[in-house]
């Protein structure tokens, strides 16, 4: 079975309707007889940027700082937290584990 990597941006379409959501459904629906990966890096910004749409349409956050403290505060919101969740289960996305070490991305090589 071939394998498809699926990026922070197809999953952030899928779960908010935006102008390139009918273009991410079709890329799923083309690749739907692949196994689907992604990473713990991609989970992470999906789950960034989506409570950051969240806390921003609620006007509660103004910018990267404010949400930071407020994630502090609230946490994730458990609707955003489910709906990631969701996605993944429903796509039967396999999550990477990953290690690097940031001298070895910069460098190419351990200190």
């Amino acid at each position: 079975m071939s394998s498809a990597f699926v990026d922070t941006n197809v999953l952030y379409n899928i779960l908010f309707k935006t102008s390139l959501t009918e273009k991410a459904r079709k890329t799923l629906e083309e690749l739907e007889d692949r196994r689907f990966y992604t990473s713990l890096t991609v989970v992470n910004e999906l789950l960034y940027i989506t409570t950051r749409k969240y806390y921003e349409s609620m006007g509660e956050a103004k910018g990267p700082y404010s949400l930071r403290n407020i994630i502090t505060d609230k946490g994730y919101p458990k609707l955003i937290i489910d709906g990631i969740q969701r996605i993944l289960e429903d796509l039967e996305v396999e999550i990477l584990v990953e290690y690097v070490d940031y001298k070895e991305l910069i460098y190419g090589y351990t200190l």
